[in-house]
């Protein structure tokens, strides 16, 4: 039996496309108009990602694609290159703009492919440089490989401006624990965030160690830069590894208020990068900057 891609809309879900492997034991949805986000995942018979009915995806942005900015920008101001810049605030968070330009966007298919082993498929959403707190266009592109044990996730952003312009990418996904008091967070730290109480980076306190939470009572709003390319996340029922291919990552981990969810956030920069700098980098006219996440899932394993 091979893999499976449902590309074709229906009354019930115009906007969703599936991937989905043999027996139904590993699928991905993908929302086409919520920023080609993923808003269900199973990896062999666990679910991991699932919408939650009381944390909708417009107050949750769970698994957003983040570009050209992740997480909060501080009044929505920066200057970039000698100019200032102002993005809108978001209405529901009032003091910052939020998770960048792509998250609420539709994205339309570019190619798909299955195989024994694999389902892929491509999307793609062009940015004109519509709005003048960024006049910059791009092209912006998010390819999922979803596999029996693995969901691979590799998005593509192309500057098709005359002009320079700031960036960092990230990804917004929360999981699911059947019993995150029974959890535990493992990785590898380079450095700690320094926020401040309305979520906004000021510093990286630099300090390499290796970091084991229990999550029984931990609640967690925190960013770290990453000394390896890997978070694991150890359940009751299973062990997923997050891992990311950029060079000098971050990731932030947070609890929301609804039972045994963790968001596990692979980042190029942080809170407020255009101002900090921290992760910030510079795309130039025609050139491209690519990443990739996995999510891989083990069973059995603590």
């Amino acid at each position: 039996m091979t893999f499976t891609i449902d590309l074709s809309p229906s009354e019930a879900e115009p906007t969703t496309i599936s991937l989905q492997g043999p027996a139904g034991e590993s699928t991905a949805r993908i929302a086409t108009t919520m920023g080609a986000r993923i808003s269900e995942l199973r990896l062999l018979g666990q679910d991991l990602i699932q919408d939650h009915p009381e944390f909708p995806y417009s107050i949750s942005k769970a698994s957003a694609l983040l570009f050209p900015f992740v997480n909060r920008l501080q009044d929505g101001r920066y200057t970039f290159e000698g100019q200032e810049y102002r993005l809108p605030i978001d209405p529901e968070e009032g003091k910052s703009a939020l998770h960048g330009l792509v998250l609420n966007e539709t994205f339309r298919v570019v190619s798909s492919a299955t195989t024994d082993t694999y389902a892929e498929v491509t999307l793609a959403y062009q940015y004109e440089g519509q709005q003048a707190g960024f006049p910059f266009p791009f092209d912006f592109q998010v390819t999922y490989r979803l596999s029996q044990e693995r969901l691979g996730v590799t998005v593509t952003a192309t500057n098709n401006g005359p002009s320079n312009f700031p960036f960092c990418v990230g990804w917004h996904p929360y999981f699911i624990s059947p019993d995150l008091s029974q959890s535990r967070l493992e990785f590898q730290a380079r450095g700690t965030m320094d926020i401040d109480p309305d979520g906004i980076g000021k510093q990286l306190i630099e300090g390499f160690e290796a970091i084991s939470l229990d999550l029984d009572a931990a609640k967690l709003d925190d960013c770290y830069a990453l000394n390896t390319s890997q978070a694991h996340l150890h359940t009751p029922d299973y062990h997923l590894v997050v891992e990311t291919s950029c060079e000098n990552p971050f990731m932030q981990f947070f609890t929301p208020p609804y039972p045994n969810l963790i968001a596990i956030e692979p980042t190029s920069g942080v809170s407020n990068t255009y101002n900090n700098g921290i992760g910030l980098q510079v795309l130039r006219p025609n050139e491209v900057y690519s990443e990739t996440w996995g999510v891989e899932i083990r069973k059995g394993l603590s």
